[in-house]
């Protein structure tokens, strides 16, 4: 069992490395950036919907003033 354990142990000092405070930083870092830029998007995205809403909604309300100046 011993045995086992023991490669076991040596294929995972092989696979795993170290990460440096750099490396870490980094990552961190493009974490942030990757996540603002997502929001950014997202926020984006959400305008020019808003945007178009508006555009439908207000040819709605012109053409319900029309229909009801016609009943008059």
């Amino acid at each position: 069992m011993k045995h086992y354990i023991s490669d076991i142990k040596k294929q995972a000092e092989k696979v795993t490395t170290a990460i440096t405070g750099a490396e870490m930083r980094e990552a961190v870092s493009s974490a942030f950036s990757d996540t603002a830029t997502a929001l950014e998007t997202m926020e984006e995205s959400y305008r020019k919907r808003g945007e178009e809403m508006r555009k439908a909604l207000a040819i709605l309300l012109l053409f319900w003033i029309v229909i009801l100046t016609m009943n008059e």
